[in-house]
Order: structure tokens, then sequence, then C-alpha cells
């Protein structure tokens, strides 16, 4: 790239930023080539595209297409007097290693700079304005012009870059979060992510979310991570790449999901934990397997085996005392028909009645236990917290089996009175 910089090269360095088809960002600092200065100031910049600034990584494919992200000047702590300063970048050049200068390709020539706008979003950064300046260097033509003010204290990069959407990012606040800073959904807010400074909007909010345990000082935002990585990375030499540090994923079938398996692909990885095979250990412990599920199925069972002893013991000691009634009602007419018919209704006014009455105190009585019960070792809440739900499956079973033993005791109580023998029943009453 030719540069022109009111700088000292040890306060200012050009430099660059390319991205690759996949998205990957690499970054270049121009060292000075003393050579190719020429008489009014202007100097050629060049840098071997193998060697990114970071040794840490690793060289584009020069093969593939690479586009040029942005252009700026690294600014950095220098003994240089305070003020404005000013920055003249010309032509961004390519050619391959061992070619000459003369058969490079004009990558960007600034003859318009309607693809680009200023850098900005780091904190504390300078003032900067860029513009089209009119030069003569090389035959004349235009050049992106950078002004902005230099304080020798602080270290950034100044420059201009692709535009970018001018939306703020939308996030997803936790409650706790909107709580504590006043806004609403709809509001934009300043967020530093990554060493910089961008704008969000509350997009929607949540109570709970999977690994987010919340509380007065723990507040959570979920955006969408290609338009987070897209806008957390717009200022180079300070805010790179966003990279995750923790990733779930669905389970392969056929594949054994490892810290190998997922490196023969490409992905490090510290640590993988299977949740598949957490439950399969936790649940290998007998008192864990049982656990709530064991303890409401025998609490089930023994509810449900009272109930049907008590409904059968209560109908027995009821006929037993009602047989003169049943007695005096045969002897007004009432055919063995009729008085089944009586007896079914009886018994069905009961089942009905204690099965209202049970669903009445029991769906707050099951509310008011669990809330009682869902607490962790110190008394804190558990979370997220537990919730009542009801088992439409078990109530239908319920009530079929209740069901059954009303049939099965009115048949029985019919076939009783049915067989009464009436003229010791009704001696019994005048006794």
């Amino acid at each position: 790239v030719w540069a022109r910089v009111s700088l000292p090269a040890e306060a200012a360095r050009p430099g660059l930023r390319l991205r690759d088809g996949g998205g990957l960002l690499f970054e270049y600092v121009f060292p000075p080539v003393a050579a190719a200065e020429e008489a009014d100031g202007w100097r050629l910049y060049v840098v071997d595209l193998a060697r990114p600034a970071s040794p840490r990584d690793r060289a584009p494919d020069l093969a593939g297409t690479l586009e040029l992200e942005s252009v700026f000047l690294g600014v950095r702590r220098f003994a240089a007097a305070p003020g404005r300063a000013t920055a003249l970048l010309d032509e961004v050049l390519a050619w391959p290693v061992g070619a000459a200068r003369e058969d490079a390709v004009t990558v960007e020539s600034f003859d318009s700079l309607d693809r680009y706008e200023s850098i900005t979003g780091a904190s504390g950064a300078a003032e900067t304005a860029i513009a089209r300046a009119r030069v003569e260097r090389g035959g004349g033509g235009h050049a992106a012009r950078i002004a902005f003010t230099y304080d020798g204290f602080t270290a950034g990069a100044v420059g201009l870059r692709l535009r970018r959407p001018a939306e703020p990012l939308p996030v997803l606040a936790s409650r706790s979060f909107l709580e504590a800073t006043g806004l609403g959904e709809g509001d934009a807010f300043p967020l530093r992510v990554n060493r910089q400074v961008i704008e969000g909007r509350v997009a929607g909010s949540f109570a709970l979310f999977p690994g987010f345990r919340p509380g007065p000082r723990e507040h959570l935002l979920v955006a969408d991570l290609e338009a987070l990585r897209e806008a957390a990375r717009g200022v180079p030499r300070q805010a790179g790449g966003v990279t995750a540090n923790e990733v779930w994923l669905a389970r392969v079938d056929g594949a054994p999901l490892g810290v190998e398996w997922l490196a023969e692909r490409g992905v490090r990885a510290s640590a993988v934990w299977d949740r598949a095979a957490i439950l399969a250990r936790e649940s290998s412990d007998p008192l864990v397997a049982a656990s709530w599920e064991g303890i409401l199925f025998l609490s089930f069972g023994a509810v449900l085996l009272l109930t049907a002893l008590g409904f059968a013991v209560f109908s027995w000691l009821a006929a037993q005392t009602r047989s003169l009634e049943f007695a005096i009602l045969r002897t007004m007419g009432f055919s063995g028909r009729q008085v089944a018919g009586l007896v079914a209704f009886e018994q069905l006014f009961v089942i009905v009645a204690g099965m209202a009455a049970g669903a009445a105190l029991g769906f707050p009585l099951g509310r008011l236990m669990i809330g009682a019960l869902a607490l962790t070792e110190d008394g804190a809440d558990v979370v997220p917290p537990l919730l009542s739900q009801v088992s439409w499956e078990a109530v239908l079973t319920v009530y079929g089996l209740l069901a059954i033993a009303l049939a099965l005791t009115a048949a029985a109580l019919a076939r009783l009175y049915a067989r009464l023998a009436l003229h010791r029943a009704l001696r019994i009453g005048e006794v």
C-alpha cells in the first residue's frame, strides 16, 4: 500500500485486514520499505500475506479468494507532539512472490469511498474523519484521507473499513438485566464486547435460560452468533475474531463425540461432556434411579389400593345396616333392575363427590408441597424451579380403576339385595 503519514513511523504504521471466504480475518502491519520512498513523502509499505501480524494466526489460503475488509493506521504511544494528524492511503497492490513490482494488480484505488466507513467503536478512540483527496502521485487520481486527533498516549487503530449494517445488534435480555438497567423492549444501549463498544437493542426478554442462574448481579444477553461476530470485530488491532468458549451439540449417531473426534475435524476442545452418559451414570445408582418416580409410583399404588378397599368396606357395612330399607323397597314392588340402578346411583354419588373433593384439595396441596421441596441443600430456591404438573394419564388410570371398583361393588350390592330374604329382614325390623 502507498501511504503518506504525517507522524513518525514509530507512532503510526499502516496495516490492513483481509477476510477469506469462511469469514476468518487476517491482519497485517506493514514494515516500511526505505528504498521505495518518494520525494514528496509517499512510501510503499510491503508485507508477506503468508505471515499475519500475530504469530498465533495461521496464514490464509492464498489460492482462495481474499477480500479487503479494512485499511488502517496502527497508532502507538509515542513522544510526538499532540494535535491533528493526517494520513493518505493510495493504491493497495498485490503481486506474487518473486514477481516484479511492475506486475502488481491494483486491489483498491480509493477512487470511491462509497463502500467504506470510518473505523469506530473502540473505547477512548481518537475522533476520526475520512474523505477522498486528490493526489498527484502516479499520474494523478484519488486517495483516502484519514484525519484524526493524536495525543501520544492512546493506542488503537484509525482508518476505514467496509460499511456495516446501521441497525443495532438485537439481543434477548434477562429480566434481571432489564430491572437493573431500567431498559425495556425496543430500547438501544451501548454494549462493550471484545474490547470495543457497539450498540445493542433489546428485542425481547426471558426469565430462565439453560446454564444461566439469575441473581441480583447475574445477567445474560443472548444474540445471534454470526451477527455478534460481525458487530464485535470492527476495530483492527483491538477487536479480533469472536470465538465460542462453550458449544452445545446434538448427538451424532454412530460418532463418539470426544476431544479426539473433534480434533480430527478441526475443532479444538479442552473437554467434552455427554449428557446421555452423565444421566446413565447417575441412573446406575438404585437410590437415584428410584428417585421421585419410584416414590410417587409406590404412593400412587398404595393410595389407590386403600381407596378401593375403603370403598368396598364402606359399601359392605352400609349394606348390612340398610338391609331393612331395601327389603321394604322390594315389598313395594322394586324390581332387581331398579334396585341395581338405585345402588349404582348412590355409589356413583359417593365416588364423584370424593373425586371432586380430592381434586379441589389435591391440586393446591400438590403445588404447596412441591414449593416446599424445591430447595437446595443450603435453603435456596432451585434453578430452574420445580413445576407441578398433572399427569392426565395417571388421572385417567385412577378414574378407570375407580369405575371398575364402582361397577363391581354396585353389582355385588345389587346381587346381595336381590337375594335378600324379605321375611327375615322384615321380622328383624319389627324386633
